[in-house]
């Protein structure tokens, strides 16, 4: 597995580098924020032993794909998570978490571009999904190019899908 950024440009705010053991301390710290998984999944805290779980599923994404889960870094500082998923199907979808004590600042958008370029070099197609209420998600996903494809329901929440195709 490769252990450099996904690519040489770091938006002027943040680093991504391959996920690793030394980044699980702050996936549990982040995960169970409620600030920050309020729009996750049915939008509650997870547990230590879930964020091991999700963390050891990450680990093995990289080892299968050669990307998947980012550390956003901000001078080797932790600020956030960034997510490259392979679907299978020529689809990747990517998506982000950012530290509480840095929003407002632009590393979401510095991180959703960062992905968005990494996969379209890999994919002609590539999404990002939001729960509904998160509007700041939304427009991130507006800002880096991404465009209304669907919406669904999932987890009994309302979910919005966002895409773009390589040109």
């Amino acid at each position: 597995m490769s252990r450099r950024p996904l690519s040489p440009r770091h938006h002027g705010l943040v680093e991504l580098v391959p996920w690793g053991n030394e980044h699980f301390d702050d996936l549990v710290r982040l995960a169970s924020d409620p600030r920050v998984v309020e729009y996750v999944g049915d939008g509650k805290p997870w547990s230590p032993d879930h964020a091991a779980e999700r963390h050891q599923k990450a680990l093995a994404h990289w080892a299968e794909h050669g990307f998947g889960w980012c550390a956003a870094l901000e001078r080797g500082a932790f600020v956030g998570l960034g997510s490259m998923v392979d679907h299978g199907d020529g689809v990747i979808e990517i998506g982000w978490w950012v530290d509480p004590e840095h929003w407002g600042r632009g590393i979401a958008t510095a991180i959703a571009t960062e992905l968005r370029d990494a996969a379209l070099a890999r994919v002609r197609r590539v999404v990002a999904g939001y729960v509904d209420g998160n509007g700041a998600s939304e427009r991130v996903m507006v800002k880096i190019g991404l465009r209304y494809d669907r919406s669904f329901r999932a987890a009994g929440r309302l979910q919005h899908v966002y895409a773009l195709e390589r040109a």
